[in-house]
This record gives structure tokens, sequence and C-alpha cells, in this order.
């Protein structure tokens, strides 16, 4: 049981909830209503299954072995046996893709490449999460950890409600993507010597760790900027997200002194705090606020 909680990374679980709790905000659907809850149910079962699979193929790929410091360690380390951690991500993706597609309003080929790619997120994340360390090798972790956990899962959801309303969270999402892009290339920093002893190509490894740290820096101004544009175009409430301001001049300053000691706990932390802003922020503006016009034409 400790090994399934443990391969499950439930720290991680705001990556997907985050943005199903905005989208769901800004879509008029109450977050706590039971068809809101079992949404992000089948969303978490999405992520808990690429979690899975990605530590299946780790240790498949032997990226996990025990000399090296990096890596997932739940196989080598005896937590849970190869087929029981397959098994498990079979089980909680097929499930997640039965309940998920369940609940898009229409299964017809022509509905679904009309609700375009938040129908396809559900089967795409899936397919993406057990090749996902196949295809981290080749340069394309970013591309895919962005794909499952950014505004596919945001496409998703609206998909559901059949809303097309993509103005409605789009500017919203943007400082929960950065976050998780600061996140990811924390930890892919870290790894740079060890995934160059396994041959795994990462966009840090591409870059070397001098380029990543100019890179998570500029992630972290963009972040802020993104703030700030959300406060000029939808109020003020999302000044409340400044208040993480202290947490990324940390996250900054490690970055700039090429210092990884922790970096990707701290931007884990910043998302949280992000986040949990963004939804406050949120809450007040629907609440205190004046509507927000779809159509709206933001900075970026």
């Amino acid at each position: 049981m400790t090994g399934m909680v443990s391969g499950a990374r439930p720290q991680l679980l705001g990556f997907v909830l985050v943005p199903v709790v905005l989208v769901l905000l800004a879509l008029d659907v109450n977050p706590l209503a039971p068809s809101s809850v079992l949404l992000m149910l089948v969303c978490v079962g999405v992520q808990v299954s690429c979690h899975f699979f990605n530590s299946f193929f780790d240790h498949y790929f032997e990226v996990d072995r025990k000399q090296m410091s990096g890596g997932d360690r739940l196989l080598v380390d005896k937590h849970m046996t190869s087929a029981a951690c397959l098994s498990i991500a079979l089980a909680s993706s097929g499930a997640s893709l039965v309940f998920g597609f369940g609940f898009l309003p229409s299964w017809s080929l022509a509905d679904l490449l009309e609700l375009g790619g938040g129908a396809m997120w559900l089967l795409g994340s899936v397919v993406f999460g057990a090749l996902y360390v196949p295809l981290k090798r080749y340069y394309c972790g970013d591309v895919v950890f962005l794909g499952c956990f950014g505004p596919g899962v945001a496409q998703y959801c609206a998909a559901v409600f059949e809303s097309s309303r993509t103005g409605a969270y789009s500017a919203l999402l943007l400082p929960h993507v950065l976050c998780l892009e600061a996140w990811y290339l924390a930890g892919s920093q870290r790894d740079i010597p060890w995934h160059n002893k396994v041959k795994c190509g990462t966009l840090a490894s591409c870059m070397g760790s001098e380029g990543t740290s100019l890179i998570y820096a500029l992630t972290i101004v963009l972040l802020y900027l993104s703030i700030l544009q959300l406060m000029l175009f939808e109020g003020a409430w999302y000044g409340l997200c400044l208040f993480s301001g202290p947490l990324g001049w940390d996250c900054l300053n490690v970055s700039m002194r090429n210092d990884l000691t922790g970096l990707q706990y701290k931007s884990w932390q910043l998302h949280g705090l992000v986040g949990s802003l963004l939804v406050l922020g949120k809450v007040l503006a629907l609440t205190f606020g004046t509507p927000v016009d779809d159509d709206q034409e933001y900075f970026f």
C-alpha cells in the first residue's frame, strides 16, 4: 500500500487539479457539484496512470539504476514489482478512459472532431503517459508533460460542458503552465549528468546547466508578467498572486546562482501557492468583480 501511494505521487496532483478548478470557475460551473468532483477524479486517474507508466518505463530502460542519483526509485528499491506497477497503470488509465469518455456529450466522430483537442486529451494523455519515457529520450519530455497537465486538460473540461469559450480561461491558465514548466526545468537541470549518462535527451541536457538557468529565470519573469496581465484585463483580485513574490524571487536567485539544491521543491511550492491564489482570486472576481469579455485581447 505504501508503494502504491508513493507511486501515485499525491503531492503532484495539484498539477491537474488546479487547471480543472480554474476552468470550472471560468465556465460558471460549481467545482463542488457531484459531476465536477467526478470530473476531477477522472483527471486525477489520468495523471496517476501517467506516473505509474513513467515508473515502469524508467525501470525498463534502466533509467533508475541504483548507482544513479536521479530517477524514479519505486521499482529499483523494490517498493513494488514491475508487474504490479504496470497493472495499476493500465487499470487507472482504462477506468479513466471509460468514465472520461462517458462524460463527453457525444461519442460520434463528427462531434469529437468538433470538440477538438479537449476530446482527444483523454486518450492522448494516456498514450503519452505510456510512451513518456521512450519519448523523453528524444527531447519530447517537455511537450508531453505540458500537454498532459497544461492546456489539454482545460480543453477536455470545456468539452465536457460543451463550451467553446477558450477566452474564458486561456489567460487564467498561463501562470499555472509557466509554474509547471519551471518545476520541470528545475528537475531536468538537476538531472543533466544523469540524463547524459543514460542517453536520455531533454531540453535541459541540450542547453546545458547555464542555459537552463537562464530559461528558468525567464520563465519566472514571464510568470509574474502573466499575473500582471490578469490584473490589468480581469481585475485587481488577481493581485493576491503577488504574495507569492518572495518565493518566486528566491527561486529566481537560486537559479541564477546555478545552485540546484532544492530548486525543484521550491518550484513545486511556488506552483501550489500561485495555483491556490489564482483560484482564490477567481472566486473573489466572480463574487465582487464584473464579467470578463471572452473575446478580450491579451498581451500574451
